[in-house]
């Protein structure tokens, strides 16, 4: 058992669990990021006393580079969590211009709670990335589809007589034995069940989700017509292990196998290659010779230590969760050099914390590399190695190479929600849309709790311009997920851009004000990238927005600045925009001096330098932007780039110059469509121009007009 080394907390009606990064009350309970939960127990431990944003940059941040609005959105999303209320506070009080106060009352207990019961949802989401034109969130293509059943639909006539298996969690029955290592034979079942052809098997996380329903109930809501169910038991000397297992038909109760098997410690992590074996033949499905290689054995610690490592990795985004999920599978091969699970874990860990631009440094890159490298060189034909070498190649902008490798290991492993995820999202970078969608709709009907696959689905359906299907898939990540933010915004934004309709985005935005409130709305939206959601929305926020106070209210002062310069610009009211964008342009300078590797604050900068008329220095910005990430290495994330370049020239009344570069940008899966740009008032001359009005209806572009093929029903 991993020892405490952190105190649970007290406070008001919540209690904190550190170690395990939980925080629940009475009837709720919240799965945080390692940094939520560090950031809500520092200001515990300093109840009562203002902790400036300088003290938490350097005791949590650790003097890594972030701007205020960083530390704002976790402040943010704990209120939300604590139900706290901004202007009202019983939790979190903003003291202005000084930093943050913990008020409520706060009391470490004499005995902690043993666990923590880990929440719905399972891991935190991924923070929102700022994003160019119309995106302000980041684009992870994934998944779900009209052709697979949704949650709240039975399936098609047909589906119910294929085997479709959920593995429900294991149970410990000796306190001596973790809860994690029964947890992690369950992850383990799952993996080699979904290696088996003709087979599918429902993502663990989606089965964790509804673990407490009965399991008629957790069946219906999976889709599962099969359940698997185990126990682990002990004995005195903890050397030797009693596991039964069991599939059960949810429908009748009936059990129709069971399997009670008693083996050493260390042969822990090979048991679920005979129990997966064992359910095969009495469902008379025959295994392939791959999936029925025999997995290592492992010493009983090295298998634990396996089953954190990879519960860390899956368990979010945040830069100190993918570091840790680093230092966790490093402290397996120390153990067990070689390992392949382990290897690839790592690999992929490193490359998470290269995309999300947490480190962008080639060292990053190169150990990613070397753990693939070495998993292959330990078993090439393993499917996590394969999927590891495929990842590296799709994050490294080579997704031409990474499509033979993502296919092997589906090929191995056709039942896995990750691995066909990861195929579909690879095939949307290289513009194979329809491969991609129908790859992306079975990874998200093998895993349908997931809120943010959902929500994933929607923004690559947007790109493919089925726009009412996107509806769909956000409206239900919503359903699943209410405080998915992310959903509501873009929802909100597909409303108002790609389907025309103002008063929708504007019902949709006031629903998320309702349930954060307006400060925390306003807040949310001034911040790097979301400014341009103004630009959807009706009269009554373009008012809340002129008389918003920056600096009294809180939010990116340099986002406050564009979108009023986007406003004034919209009624005609140059002198005033021009100002703005000079102000803006002032604060950015010192952010890109801070942050000169990014891209995204360099975008504003030369957006800002565009709206002030500084023509030359709003090129040489745009143009190390675009250098700075090239589209050739990665099409899906850094085509963007090429639009704020056009825009940059356009709103320079460079039209020639943006028409080339709006050619070039098209040939990129995106969503930008003509009606993105008739939103952005740096393209109103534009749409006088018939050149840029042909380029717009070219049949070889992917600009697509709502209702043409593929696109609405």
């Amino acid at each position: 058992m991993k020892e405490r080394t952190t105190p649970t907390y007290r406070i008001g009606d919540f209690t904190l669990e550190v170690d395990s990064n939980a925080l629940f009350s009475a009837d709720t309970t919240h799965q945080l990021e390692p940094l939520q939960a560090e950031l809500l127990a520092y200001l515990a431990r300093r109840a009562g006393e203002v902790v400036s944003l300088d003290d938490l940059l350097n005791d949590l941040w650790k003097g890594r580079y972030v701007t205020e609005s960083s530390i704002y959105r976790q402040i943010s999303h704990l209120r939300r969590l604590l139900g706290d209320d901004a202007n009202e506070p019983a939790y979190i009080q903003t003291v202005r211009k000084r930093g943050y106060r913990l008020i409520a009352d706060v009391s470490v207990p004499a005995e902690p709670p043993q666990t923590a019961v880990e929440s719905a949802e399972g891991s935190a989401p991924q923070p929102p990335r700022r994003a160019a034109l119309a995106l302000g969130l980041v684009v992870i293509a994934a998944l779900i589809a009209a052709m697979w059943p949704r949650p709240d639909e039975k399936p098609a006539e047909g589906d119910a007589a294929q085997p479709v298996i959920a593995v429900l969690p294991f149970e410990s029955l000796s306190p001596s034995t973790p809860e994690f290592v029964a947890d992690g034979l369950a992850r383990s079942l799952t993996d080699r069940l979904a290696a088996i052809d003709g087979l599918r098997v429902i993502a663990y996380p989606s089965v964790r989700a509804v673990a407490s329903e009965p399991p008629t109930s957790l069946a219906e809501q999976l889709g599962a017509n099969l359940l698997v169910s185990g126990n682990v038991l002990s004995d005195d000397t903890e050397e030797t292990l009693r596991v039964t297992s069991a599939l059960l038909d949810p429908a009748s109760g009936e059990q129709l196998w069971t399997q009670d098997t008693q083996l050493a410690a260390d042969d822990l992590f090979g048991l679920h290659d005979e129990v997966a074996r064992n359910i095969a033949v009495y469902l008379d499905i025959e295994v392939s010779q791959a999936a029925a290689r025999r997995s290592r054995a492992l010493p009983a610690e090295v298998y634990s230590a396996l089953v954190e490592a990879r519960a860390t990795l899956e368990s979010g985004y945040q830069d100190d969760t993918l570091r840790e999920a680093v230092r966790l599978f490093t402290l397996v091969l120390d153990q067990s050099p070689g390992l392949v699970e382990a290897l690839s874990g790592r690999a992929v860990a490193h490359l998470r914390i290269y995309h999300n631009y947490y480190d962008r440094s080639t060292e990053r890159l190169s150990l990613a590399q070397e753990d693939v490298r070495l998993a292959l060189e330990a078993d090439g034909e393993s499917a996590e190695a394969l999927f590891a070498r495929g990842y590296y190649e799709s994050i490294a902008g080579t997704p031409s190479k990474a499509t033979p490798y993502l296919r092997r290991a589906v090929q191995k492993r056709p039942g896995s929600a990750g691995f066909l995820m990861a195929l579909g999202r690879n095939e949307s970078r290289i513009g194979e849309l329809s491969s991609s969608l129908r790859h992306l709709r079975e990874a998200a009907s093998l895993d349908p709790r997931n809120a943010r696959l959902f929500f994933e689905l929607g923004i690559t359906e947007i790109v493919a311009n089925r726009f009412r299907e996107a509806e769909r898939s956000f409206e239900t990540a919503i359903s699943l997920s209410p405080d998915l933010i992310e959903a509501h915004i873009y929802l909100t934004q597909l409303y108002a851009v790609w389907l025309g309709d103002i008063d929708a985005a504007s019902t949709e935005a006031r629903t998320l004000q309702d349930k954060i409130g307006n400060v925390e709305l306003m807040n949310l939206l001034l911040q790097p990238g979301l400014w341009t959601f103004f630009t959807y929305l009706d009269d009554d926020f373009h008012a809340q927005l002129r008389s918003w106070d920056v600096d009294e209210a809180g939010g990116d002062t340099a986002s406050w600045y564009l979108a009023m310069a986007l406003a004034e610009r919209r009624v005609g009211n140059g002198e005033a925009a021009d100002n703005f964008y000079r102000l803006a342009a002032e604060l950015r300078e010192v952010d890109v001096a801070n942050a000169p590797s990014d891209p995204w604050i360099a975008t504003e900068l030369a957006w800002a330098y565009a709206g002030a008329g500084r023509k030359q220095l709003a090129i040489d910005t745009v143009d190390r932007v675009v250098s700075l990430a090239p589209a050739e290495v990665d099409a899906w994330n850094n085509a963007d780039f090429l639009w704020v370049r056009a825009t940059v020239l356009a709103m320079l009344d460079m039209q020639n110059e943006a028409i080339e570069q709006a050619s070039a940008a098209i040939q990129y899966p995106s969503a930008v469509t003509p009606k993105v740009l008739s939103l952005d008032p740096g393209w109103d001359r534009m749409f006088d121009n018939e050149r840029f009005l042909a380029l717009m209806t070219e049949d070889r572009t992917q600009w697509r007009r709502q209702g043409e093929a593929g696109g609405d029903d």
